[in-house]
């Protein structure tokens, strides 16, 4: 009797440890933040990729170097970032935003949750109208989790 309840418990002991092991190793931390500008005419797309405690943060924005003033129209969301998977969705209706030469126009940020161990790419596209013209700028990131 004694000798089956030791046994249990080591074998309840084992499986609560195999299962916290594998809850551990599902989410992993991304190797290192990233940093891109990409340049399209004279617009420049900024994108800035942290590890957050929910996974991963990223900070967007599109910013203007031309010397005139321009109208840009867009759907939502102006940028649009998705993770291991190139799926970009722009909805709903035209919003409209004039901006001057050095303006930056910050979108809010995006959390990920952290996928399992390895890599994955990071696809940002933004895609609007500036002046009549549509403009699209395309980037992929690889991140490195670990």
């Amino acid at each position: 009797m004694k000798k089956a309840l030791v046994l249990s418990l080591i074998v309840i002991g084992c499986f609560i440890g195999i299962i916290n092991w594998q809850f551990g190793q599902v989410n992993a931390k991304l190797a290192e933040s990233k940093e891109v500008k990409k340049q399209l005419d004279n617009f420049i797309l900024h994108m800035r990729v942290d590890e957050t405690e929910e996974g991963i943060q990223v900070l967007r924005s599109l910013q203007y170097m031309g010397e005139e003033t321009v109208e840009i129209k867009h759907q939502a969301p102006l940028i649009s970032v998705s993770l291991s998977h190139e799926n970009h969705d722009f909805t709903g209706s035209l919003i409209t935003k004039k901006m001057n030469s050095g303006n930056i126009y910050p979108q809010e940020k995006l959390v990920f949750a952290a996928p399992e161990k390895g890599e994955c790419n990071l696809y940002v596209q933004a895609r609007f109208m500036a002046d009549d013209e549509e403009i699209l700028i395309e980037h992929v990131e690889k991140l490195i989790f670990k």
